[in-house]
């Protein structure tokens, strides 16, 4: 059996919590090096992938092995700008977790690199990777309900901590880049296509100049209109869900569960259920989208959360961070040509 050797670059929280286990299961990956700037994370790192393990403080030096043939980045995005490209020439294939900037000429820059490759790199969006997702998805492509014309993704959670710890992070990223990307990704994989333009409402509850709840409207070309609400102050159980009204029928589907619903005009509901394999690490569709990435490097397949996506997703989540500052509606335009 083939396996892909990782390089880990970053191993703070979220690695830890969803992208160690599900490596550590698989068959087909097998972790080879870790870099980390302190010593402590270090020796985590052999604690979970053996004294063999290779450990860097530089990740330079991790991206010069010639050993490690696909990395991960988990990094604070602050740090993109300077270690994608490098993870880009090393040559290998690169899994990383979005945004990759809030800053539009940085993102535009590090997508024309991520083109330009020749190996495998993936998005870390993993909703977008689910069994319910996809059978959604499979669906509005058969046509059995028409051309989607309206979506709404809706995200309701007890955020508060992250949102008080992000405002005193003093990034000046605000919400969008911070959370955003995953649930528009979600409408992505309605329409398919950019913005054109994007409009948000919203207020700061929890923290001054970190929106906690509120809503972004997205207006796509031929009169998709998608939309995304969050509140951040709610209970601890996180909900997600998808609905979508289309020209001949509807959906309705909850993300965590994967159960959802759909019919054609005046018809009765019919009921689906297609899970994520569990246990869940981090988030559900964690394994689905580490899985698939693995996959497409060894066997030099496509991967679902490309280039394309991370193009079409970055547009709206600077649009809608500039509607936000603005406070009015944001044409999209081409700011993230390359």
């Amino acid at each position: 059996m083939k396996t892909l050797k990782f390089g880990l670059i970053g191993l703070g929280f979220w690695p830890r919590e969803a992208y160690v286990p599900i490596l550590r299961e698989l068959d087909t990956a097998e972790v080879v090096a870790v870099s980390a700037a302190s010593e402590a994370t270090r020796q985590f790192a052999c604690e979970q992938f053996g004294e063999s393990l290779k450990t860097y403080p530089d990740y330079h030096d991790l991206l010069a092995d010639d050993a490690v043939e696909a990395v991960m980045l988990a990094l604070p995005h602050a740090l993109y700008p300077q270690a994608l490209p490098a993870a880009l020439a090393s040559g290998k294939h690169v899994f990383c977790e979005p945004p990759l900037s809030h800053i539009p000429a940085e993102i535009a820059n590090m997508l024309a690199l991520m083109d330009a490759s020749t190996k495998v790199v993936q998005l870390d969006l993993e909703l977008r990777y689910l069994p319910v997702v996809e059978a959604v998805k499979n669906l509005l492509d058969s046509g059995s309900v028409g051309r989607p014309l309206m979506s709404k993704v809706r995200l309701a959670c007890d955020w508060r901590r992250g949102v008080i710890e992000k405002q005193n992070e003093n990034e000046n990223e605000g919400f969008f880049p911070w959370v955003a990307a995953w649930y528009l990704d979600l409408l992505d994989c309605v329409f398919s296509q950019p913005p054109a333009r994007a409009s948000v409402t919203g207020d700061y509850a929890a923290a001054a100049h970190m929106m906690d709840h509120g809503f972004a409207t997205l207006e796509f070309d031929g009169g998709g209109i998608g939309q995304f609400e969050f509140f951040l102050l709610g209970s601890k159980e996180v909900s997600i869900t998808l609905d979508i009204l289309a020209e001949g029928g509807e959906i309705q589907a909850d993300i965590p569960s994967g159960k959802w619903q759909w019919r054609k005009t005046n018809e009765p509901f019919q009921q689906e259920h297609n899970p994520a394999s569990l246990p869940a690490h981090g988030f559900e569709g964690m394994r689905e989208c580490i899985t698939s990435f693995v996959d497409a490097a060894l066997n030099n397949t496509p991967v679902l959360a490309d280039v394309d996506v991370a193009r079409r997703i970055h547009a709206g989540i600077v649009a809608c961070m500039l509607s936000e500052r603005a406070g009015h509606t944001v044409e999209v335009g081409r700011f993230l040509e390359t």
